[in-house]
């Protein structure tokens, strides 16, 4: 069973405008290069809200650092940056050093990236994990896990 909710930052919270997965419930940013993937925030808080399954952020880069993007994901549980931690994405002691700080068994957290690459880190760290394509397929594979 799934106690922790994990995401990625870049191409799966905060897409390119040009992404083909667009839709009209988006927030663009500032600078119109990116688009602020709010189906799937929205998702992930009820979830959050309905079943107690906190969800965090866990990227290289600093979402809190895009001032814009504030009320859009002040309400996840805790937001992790892979350099801040010591560690890269890529490697597999990343997500072990994650699941401690979140106190959840690796068993039990689900990884949701577009970057293969890190998925296989995170199960070989023994995480659950959903490669990102599309909104519709991350919840349909999101579903199965709840």
């Amino acid at each position: 069973m799934i106690q922790a909710i994990v995401l990625d930052f870049l191409d799966v919270i905060l897409l390119p405008r040009s992404a083909v997965d667009a839709q009209q419930e988006t927030m663009e940013d500032p600078t119109g290069l990116y688009r602020v993937n709010t189906i799937l925030l929205a998702r992930c808080k009820t979830v959050q809200e309905e079943q107690g399954i906190p969800v965090f952020l866990f990227t290289a880069s600093a979402p809190q650092e895009y001032e814009w993007l504030g009320q859009e994901i002040a309400w996840v549980t805790g937001v992790y940056t892979s350099w801040k931690m010591g560690w890269h994405k890529g490697s597999r002691e990343c997500y072990v050093a994650l699941a401690g700080e979140v106190h959840t068994p690796a068993s039990e957290m689900v990884f949701i990236d577009n970057t293969l690459y890190n998925i296989a880190a995170a199960q070989e760290a023994g995480w659950e994990t959903i490669h990102f394509k599309n909104n519709k397929e991350t919840f349909t594979q999101l579903e199965a896990l709840l």
